[in-house]
């Protein structure tokens, strides 16, 4: 069982390339103002244009890091995916469907938001994009990647585990 998550947007796709963008430039940040302080030379009147953009670098870092936050925390869930040897289940409130694999042409997964925390960065991405086609109709899931019951389990595990069984089609674009 994978949560599945609810995104403000209705582009999925778009708002993981900006967070992804977001977190690049967030990142980036700390590694500019080292190399500012390293190749900075001493000097009265350096010193004090030192302070001013070191304090500008400090407060684009700030804003940086809550945009991203605020971004994650928009993210709310809303339902649970579960994937069993019949079929995958979609569970959002008290609505249910049951897709078959015998049904399913195609499941692709896509990567869209890093962890924002260290501790749940073992895996390279915590949120991914499903699409599943059937019958010339796509449903796009945003899904997280640490399954509910057991904690070890991702759901690239998941999926690797299906398309060795060859249920069914698989396309992974990481």
């Amino acid at each position: 069982m994978f949560r599945i998550y609810k995104i403000d947007k209705t582009r999925p796709r778009r708002y993981g390339k900006v967070t992804r963008l977001l977190y690049t430039l967030l990142f980036s940040i700390p590694s500019i103002v080292i190399l500012f302080v390293v190749f900075s030379e001493k000097g009265n009147d350096q010193q004090n244009d030192f302070i001013s953009i070191a304090g500008l670098i400090v407060m684009v870092f700030i804003t940086l890091y809550l945009l991203v936050s605020k971004k994650l925390n928009a993210m709310k869930p809303i339902g649970y995916l579960e994937f069993s040897s019949r079929g995958i289940k979609k569970s959002i409130g008290d609505m249910t469907e049951t897709y078959n694999y015998a049904d399913i042409q195609t499941l692709r997964i896509e990567k869209f938001i890093r962890p924002f925390a260290i501790s749940d960065s073992w895996r390279i991405y915590s949120k991914y994009i499903i699409k599943i086609s059937i019958n010339d109709s796509d449903t796009f899931l945003v899904v997280g990647d640490k399954s509910i019951k057991h904690k070890r389990l991702s759901i690239l595990d998941t999926l690797e585990l299906l398309q060795k069984k060859k249920i069914t089609k698989i396309e992974f674009s990481l």
